[in-house]
């Protein structure tokens, strides 16, 4: 479909990137001579072996280690000891190839909560156990809330699967005034609390591959927000979202009902990928009354955006049911499309944009744009729009778009077009 951009998700990987890439041979080779240095001077004093090593170099070594294996220093010296007391990142995470009982590894994590004590923590890091045949996330709760105890600031939460019991229930949100960043993957969210409103210092939410079917998304104090990774979302309701503060929002492809966007007045920066897996209509529209065609679900919360890219595959309504709504766009200075629209479309976008600075069109699929015809509007295009388009060849399709752009007052010299092979 076009732009879909590379995304490094937070919970893809219970190991860091720079965990992963301090095992390169360079790094390997550096701790090697780490550990020769510190062999020579135990022999020579015949210390301990670890109290002649820094706690930037025992640090260095735990971020070389699974989760689960780097737990388990905790019991080597009161120098680790020390360390976990000091630490304000905690990683509590199994691996799934670890040979660690569920049993013991719930014994290192009892062993630093009982050596930490309620210090505070600036990041953690959950990825509980799993069982074979069931995935059990009971010793999660706990973690989750002994992280709240000691005021963490970043909170993530990611299963190793999506097929498990709801983490969050309805009677028990996330309450905390310490918590800004939230990251949640691969949970299960059906029947579960996405209200945030008991943490009125969040600002940064991300959401990424979880089944989602609450009753809102909503948080007061949240700037920043991703919905990505295919998450599925309701089949019976369009879910609202309410961020009265949101700053930038990215919802990325998913399944089943399309979420219903509420006013978002300081939104700067929104990209919408809709794909085959999103509906705009629950089960011909018994249940909602036929909501789809009641309401504008998403332009019209993203009315004050600045920076706009709108994603669809082709000949998906919902766009273009919301432009029936004649949503505004006065604050918006650059656009993205693909070839979702019709003329049509085109104009009423155009016309709704009076401040539109650039515009880009990526077509790769003309026929779709054929139709619809726009009504000759009383209206002139700024003279300072740039227009890029991006085909694979200028054939009826693109003549049509710049039949339209001609007709809104566009001159050629203000449009550009760029062809490309397809592959």
């Amino acid at each position: 479909m076009g732009w879909e951009e590379a995304y490094s998700p937070p919970c893809s990987s219970p190991r860091s990137a720079a965990a992963r890439a301090s095992t390169r041979p360079g790094v390997m080779l550096r701790t090697r001579h780490l550990f020769d240095e510190m062999h020579k001077k135990v022999v020579d004093t015949g210390t301990d072996p670890f109290c002649v090593l820094s706690d930037d170099v025992l640090e260095h070594i735990l971020s070389l280690l699974p989760g689960d294996e780097a737990l388990q220093t905790c019991v080597l010296g009161t120098q680790w000891r020390d360390l976990w007391r000091r630490k304000t990142s905690l990683r509590f995470i199994f691996e799934n190839w670890s040979s660690f009982s569920r049993e013991h590894f719930n014994k290192l994590v009892k062993l630093i909560i009982h050596l930490r004590g309620d210090a505070s923590l600036t990041n953690c890091q959950i990825n509980p156990y799993s069982d074979e045949d069931y995935i059990n996330f009971t010793e999660a709760k706990p973690l989750v809330e002994y992280a709240l105890k000691c005021r963490v600031e970043k909170l993530s939460i990611c299963a190793s699967d999506i097929l498990y019991e709801p983490l969050l229930v309805n009677d028990s949100p996330l309450i905390s005034r310490h918590l800004r960043t939230i990251e949640f993957g691969f949970l299960d969210l059906v029947g579960s609390s996405v209200d945030f409103s008991g943490c009125p210092t969040l600002e940064e939410l991300t959401i990424e591959r979880c089944y989602v079917d609450a009753g809102k998304i909503c948080s007061n104090s949240l700037k920043h927000l991703w919905l990505i990774g295919h998450c599925t979302f309701s089949e019976d309701n369009h879910i609202p979202i309410t961020a009265p503060r949101l700053i930038s929002l990215e919802l990325g492809s998913f399944q089943c009902l399309t979420p219903s966007l509420e006013e978002m007045p300081l939104l700067e920066k929104a990209s919408i990928l809709l794909g085959n897996g999103c509906y705009n209509v629950c089960h011909s529209d018994r249940k909602c009354g036929g909501c789809s065609h009641k309401k504008c679900l998403l332009l019209n919360g993203l009315s004050n955006v600045v920076d706009l890219k709108l994603i669809a595959t082709p000949k998906l309504p919902i766009f273009k049911r919301d432009l029936e709504w004649c949503p505004k766009f006065d604050k918006l200075k650059t656009l993205k499309l693909n070839d979702w629209f019709t003329t049509a479309d085109l104009v009423c976008i155009l016309e709704h944009s009076p401040n539109l600075e650039k515009l880009t069109l990526k077509i790769d699929f003309p026929k779709n744009i054929v139709g619809g015809e726009g009504s000759r509007q009383s209206f002139v295009c700024p003279p300072h729009l740039v227009v890029n388009i991006k085909c694979r060849k200028v054939d009826n399709g693109v003549h049509k778009i710049l039949d339209v752009l001609r007709t809104c007052g566009i001159l050629p010299e203000q449009i550009s077009i760029k062809c490309h092979d397809h592959t």
